[in-house]
């Protein structure tokens, strides 16, 4: 008998800290204390779930495009534009203009894309930003990359090239300002 009531003792001890009856193998409410974290996560997991598919939603939004400034106004673009930059981009403008006077127009975009360099950076540069940065792209004729800027300065609204090949670029504000051709890239005139 004193070796069945030493069995009970040890029977009626849970690992976790609660009681349990010698003929119930249920837990006693001070044990059942210890489980309720497991409970909560069920009641919180469809919630957890919602806003991690929300975050998913909005995260895929914003890679698109689809939290770019108000102000663009989105022209019809040069379909030549994305056979020449196939990676996702969303293109504002384009024209073509004789930049380098050279007789032949080159095709000249204005785009948004995720960072402010295109395939290459500086060496200086660890990493670039993930956000969308406005660019200007100039192609050749047989669409050739001939200058992919960096991210432009100012924010573009609208633009045009005049008849000496260069280019006007007017900010959401209305300031404008006269870029030309130099042979590595655009310089500022004024």
């Amino acid at each position: 008998m004193e070796k069945a009531s030493a069995m009970e003792k040890k029977g009626s001890q849970n690992l976790k800290g609660g009681r349990r009856d010698a003929a119930s193998p249920r837990v006693t409410p001070e044990g059942a204390a210890r489980r309720r974290p497991a409970g909560r996560v069920r009641k919180i997991l469809p919630a957890l779930l919602a806003a991690a598919l929300l975050a998913a939603v909005l995260f895929f939004a914003w890679y698109r495009g689809a939290f770019l400034p108000r102000w663009i106004v989105w022209e019809e673009v040069d379909e030549r534009a994305a056979e020449a930059y196939p990676r996702f981009a969303r293109f504002q403008s384009s024209l073509t203009a004789d930049l380098d006077h050279d007789g032949t127009e080159e095709l000249v975009v204005l785009l948004w894309k995720h960072g402010r360099y295109a395939d290459h950076k500086p060496f200086w540069t660890r990493r670039d930003t993930p956000r969308f940065v406005q660019h200007i792209f100039i192609y050749s004729e047989d669409l050739k990359p001939r200058w992919m800027s960096s991210g432009v300065p100012a924010p573009v609204a609208r633009w045009e090239a005049d008849e000496h090949g260069r280019i006007h670029l007017f900010t959401p504000e209305g300031e404008e300002s006269v870029w030309e051709w130099n042979r590595f890239g655009l310089r500022l005139l004024g």
